[in-house]
C-alpha cells in the first residue's frame, strides 16, 4: 500500500515537473521573439514622418507676385513709407534693365524696349517726369516725336494702366499684363506734335476714383480710374521706343 502511495507521488510529482520545464520554454520562446531596445527602429527610422508643414492656401499662393521679377527685398522700411520722391535716381530704388543710372536721369540704351520700374507701390499718386533726347541734337526737327508709354501696373494682378504718347494721340488703354494681351482704348486724345520742340513734360494724377494726364502743360486725358488699377497697389513703369532717351525731373508723390 505504501509502495502505491509513492508510487503515484512520484508520477505527480514528475508531471508537475514536466508542466514547470513546458511553461519556461513558452517563456523563453516569448522572450526570445519579443524585439529588444535594438531591435526598435528609432524615431527617425522606419516610420511613416507627419508633415508639420501647414497647408498651402492655393488661393494666395496663386496671387503672390512672381518671384524674381522685383527685387522688392532690396528696399528699406524708410523706401516703402508714404513719401515725396524728386529725383529718385537710385539703383537700389529702381529694376531696370537696359537703362544707364545717372545722378540725375536715367537713359535707355537696349535697341529692345524695356521697362523701367520704380520699385515703391502706390496706390494714389501723382507722377512727373520729362523725356528728352540724350545729347546734343542738330537738328531736331528731323527727329520723329519721342514715343514712350508709362505705365500703372497692379501688383496683385499684374494688370496695367498705359498712357501712350505717339506723334498722333495720347492714349489711356488697360491690359491684363500679358505678352500677347491687346491693350483695351478706354480715352484717346488726337494731337498734332510739333517737331520745335522734341522734350514731352507729363503729368499724371491717379486719385482713388480717376486718372488724370497733362502733357506739356495741356490736359489729354481726364477719365474714370481704370478697373485694372482700382482699389489697388501700383509700381509705375517707364518705357521708350529707342535708345538714347533721357528720363529726367522725375517727382513721385502719393501714399
Amino acid at each position: 500500500m505504501n509502495h502505491s502511495i509513492q508510487t503515484i507521488i512520484v508520477i505527480l510529482l514528475t508531471a508537475a515537473a514536466a508542466t514547470g520545464m513546458s511553461g519556461c520554454a513558452d517563456r523563453s520562446k516569448s522572450e526570445r521573439n519579443k524585439p529588444t531596445a535594438s531591435s526598435l527602429p528609432t524615431s527617425n527610422e522606419g516610420t511613416p514622418k507627419l508633415s508639420i508643414d501647414p497647408a498651402i492656401d492655393v488661393a494666395n499662393s496663386e496671387s503672390e507676385e512672381p518671384k524674381g521679377v522685383f527685387e522688392f527685398g532690396q528696399l528699406s522700411d524708410a523706401d516703402l513709407a508714404r513719401t515725396s520722391w524728386e529725383n529718385p535716381f537710385r539703383p537700389r530704388l529702381w529694376s531696370c534693365d537696359g537703362w544707364k543710372i545717372n545722378e540725375d536721369s536715367m537713359t535707355s540704351e537696349s535697341e529692345t524696349p524695356q521697362p523701367a520700374t520704380f520699385l515703391r507701390p502706390y496706390r494714389n499718386v501723382l507722377i512727373e517726369c520729362r523725356f528728352s533726347r540724350s545729347g546734343k541734337v542738330d537738328s531736331p526737327r528731323d527727329l520723329p516725336p519721342i514715343e514712350f508709354e508709362l505705365r500703372l501696373r497692379n501688383r496683385d494682378s499684374q494688370r496695367q494702366a498705359i498712357l501712350s504718347h505717339t506723334s498722333e494721340k495720347v492714349t489711356l488703354s488697360e491690359s491684363d499684363g500679358e505678352a500677347s494681351s491687346a491693350k483695351r482704348p478706354l480715352r484717346e486724345y488726337t494731337q498734332a506734335v510739333s517737331g520745335d520742340s522734341q522734350d514731352v513734360e507729363v503729368r499724371l494724377t491717379m486719385t482713388p476714383s480717376r486718372i488724370l494726364v497733362v502733357v506739356n502743360g495741356q490736359m489729354r486725358i481726364n477719365s474714370p480710374r481704370p478697373t485694372s488699377v482700382l482699389n489697388a497697389d501700383c509700381l509705375s513703369q517707364f518705357m521708350v521706343r529707342e535708345p538714347g532717351i533721357a528720363l529726367t525731373d522725375v517727382r513721385f508723390e502719393g501714399d
